[in-house]
């Protein structure tokens, strides 16, 4: 039979799997920032080779051979909104799960969404594309699936409370 390295919550379960999960936490703080800078330079270089300079502003001097072409590289970024879904109930299911362990968690979780709502604000202003219209199925899902997340802290903390 298996034996858990740490069969309760310890000094030792908080420098490992708690840092751990705090470290993750933090990087999902500044995770939209990255995904936008990331987006941002692949466009900028498809552009770049596009007008073959390194200041491309003249949409003129472009060697796209189809207006497709022009648009594929000109506009910006399609807007897929269950990967937003999928960051927000990732983030808030993990500050629900360890969130009687490190209370901490939910102000990275509250950092993570402001700074997800203000690059999305952003870029829903000046990079993305005009996003297709969504039904409002994928909405409710998405807030049943996170009317859950209480229930979960719930018995976390009864768990967590009631060991020594």
């Amino acid at each position: 039979m298996h034996e858990s390295v740490y069969p309760d919550f310890n000094s030792n379960w908080f420098v490992d799997a708690g840092f751990m999960i705090m470290q993750t936490m933090s990087f999902n703080i500044i995770m939209p920032i990255v995904e936008f800078g990331m987006f941002w330079a692949i466009r900028y270089l498809q552009r770049v080779w596009d007008q073959k300079s390194f200041l491309p502003g003249d949409y003129k001097s472009t060697s796209c051979s189809s207006v497709q072409a022009f648009v594929d590289i000109y506009s910006g970024p399609v807007f897929f909104v269950h990967y937003k879904y999928s960051y927000i109930l990732t983030v808030i299911y993990i500050a629900f799960m360890f969130g009687p362990l490190l209370p901490i968690l939910f102000l990275s979780t509250t950092m993570s969404l402001l700074c997800l709502y203000t690059v999305e604000k952003i870029c829903m202003a000046f990079a993305y594309r005009k996003p297709p219209m969504y039904d409002s199925e994928l909405i409710i899902f998405v807030l049943k699936m996170l009317s859950y997340a209480p229930i979960l802290y719930a018995l976390m903390a009864c768990w967590v409370y009631s060991n020594q």
